[in-house]
């Protein structure tokens, strides 16, 4: 079966598109002009918005085009591009190595059964669980371990990094990790989700003890509004923790997050940049692809039939929204699939523009309700 009249067309558009980086020499992050800027695989020190966190995202890309296609030719680039970055395994700065390794490696590993993707993810499991902070039970964000500056510092864009713990625990039998990743996502909930379900962007904790401090913003309008991206990230990570624990607690926590979202999204066909802008401002199409596809993993999972329906409904009404208002299809020679990302608006950067892991979900979740639809409808020619 194929997707629905305003997305019909749009997987197919998503492949062409992946045809476009297997040439490019680095890492594409944003365009500008409607062409990619690209980051080398060893920057990890790009500034203002770190690029290097989005380096697993153009092999990401190209291992959904070969879900779609079975060409080989995406699995040597995307193994090609790999290769490159497999040194990332033992970046031990950040928290954003899931970013890194989940779209890319393990992605891969899955798809192919290649032995050096699966050895290399592991030890980059390893790598992260050396930021958990066991007083307080989270995942430090930013930072060298040897550093002790923001050493208390958690963010909700971490809990979509808690896969690449959940994958390790279970290919290598170490309950430790998955305990872990459990751990971080209760503290999430509890202390980075408002009682409205909104999040904070960002929370600081004291390192030594553990003890809650405040709740803050790096990317968003204000400490207490709703940035959009990190809501994203919320019912996306919060729906992937529950598939991996079974836990119904997890589920809820990405229904309130995805209900407060669609609340604040009303009739608008892509979410604002904040939920709390001005109207004028500029909007983020990179949140409404990740919230698509945290919905439809949300809709996989949820006992409620009719809940479901709702977040599956939701998804595709944001993808419609997407491909209709922000698909580079009518800019000739563009180089993204959506327009109108907004990666950091207070520091000017990649506002307008397209953006890798915009791109990245949006192919992801149209791939997801295609297989959805049938698996519920069958597949048809």
């Amino acid at each position: 079966m194929t997707l629905i009249e305003p997305l019909h067309g749009a997987l197919q558009r998503c492949v062409d598109n992946a045809d476009a980086l297997i040439g490019l020499p680095d890492f594409p992050y944003a365009t500008k002009d409607g062409r990619w800027q690209t980051v080398g695989a060893s920057d990890a020190g790009f500034m203002p918005a770190h690029g290097s966190w989005t380096v697993g995202f153009a092999p990401g890309l190209l291992w959904l085009a070969y879900r779609i296609t079975g060409d080989q030719r995406y699995v040597d680039a995307a193994l090609e591009r790999c290769a490159r970055f497999t040194h990332r395994k033992g970046d031990g700065t950040t928290h954003d190595i899931g970013f890194v390794f989940t779209p890319s490696f393990i992605q891969g590993y899955r798809l192919t059964g290649e032995k050096w993707l699966r050895e290399a993810a592991l030890e980059a499991a390893i790598t992260l669980a050396a930021r958990y902070n066991r007083e307080g039970k989270f995942l430090r964000a930013w930072g060298p371990l040897n550093s002790t500056e923001r050493a208390g510092e958690t963010t909700i864009d971490a809990m979509m990094n808690l896969e690449l713990l959940y994958w390790a625990a279970e290919e290598s039998s170490s309950r430790e990790l998955a305990t872990m990743a459990t751990s971080h996502a209760e503290t999430s909930a509890r202390f980075l989700v408002r009682p409205d379900g909104s999040t904070f962007h960002a929370y600081a904790f004291d390192p030594m003890t553990g003890t809650p401090l405040r709740g803050f913003t790096h990317q968003g309008l204000s400490d207490d509004s709703v940035w959009s991206r990190g809501q994203a990230w919320a019912i996306y990570g919060f729906a992937r923790a529950a598939q991996w624990t079974g836990s119904h607690d997890f589920t809820a926590v990405s229904g309130r997050c995805a209900d407060l979202f669609l609340r604040r999204l009303a009739e608008r066909p892509v979410p604002p940049w904040d939920f709390d802008s001005a109207a004028q401002d500029p909007l983020d199409s990179s949140a409404g692809a990740i919230t698509a596809a945290g919905l439809l993993t949300l809709s996989s999972i949820h006992a409620d039939r009719d809940a479901a329906r709702h977040y599956q409904a939701a998804a595709t009404d944001l993808l419609v929204g997407l491909t209709e208002h922000c698909s580079t299809a009518l800019h000739e020679g563009h180089e993204g699939l959506l327009t109108s990302g907004t990666w950091h608006l207070a520091a000017d950067f990649a506002v307008g523009e397209a953006l890798i892991y915009g791109d990245y979900y949006y192919m992801e979740a149209l791939q997801r309700l295609q297989e959805l639809q049938e698996s519920t409808y069958g597949a048809q020619p």
